[in-house]
């Protein structure tokens, strides 16, 4: 993707995110049946993307080098309804993110494509 059209998916996930609510979810927004990665989903920024992807309907894998906090988060959106797991990830480390990402392919399906590419990827 170029850096207009990360800019354009940024922003429409951003406008999602402002619509979601704990009750409905705009139909522009819906995300069953795709799924996420999420880097850095250890607390912060990272969780709230996280939730947010979740309530949107999506399956998300937390990847984080604390995995422990990404554990609980993980347990946190599954008890919410959504399949959700965590893994250890890296960034700085090829193939501990190659590892993450034929992890998450395994147990959710495969990510990539929707969101800043530095945070979260969401395919159909």
């Amino acid at each position: 993707m170029n850096r207009r059209a990360d800019a354009d998916v940024a922003l429409k996930a951003a406008d999602c995110a402002a619509e979601i609510s704990g009750r409905s979810i705009p139909a522009q927004c819906d995300l069953a049946g795709k799924t996420a990665l999420v880097a850095g989903a250890f607390g912060g920024l990272g969780r709230h993307f996280a939730m947010t992807l979740a309530a949107a309907g999506a399956k998300v894998a937390l990847a984080a080098r604390r995995i422990e906090q990404a554990v609980a988060i993980a347990a946190e959106i599954e008890n919410n309804g959504s399949a959700s797991f965590a893994v250890s990830m890296d960034v700085t480390n090829e193939t501990s993110v190659e590892h993450a990402l034929a992890e998450t392919a395994e147990r959710l399906g495969v990510p990539g494509g929707v969101g800043p590419r530095q945070s979260t990827f969401v395919v159909g």
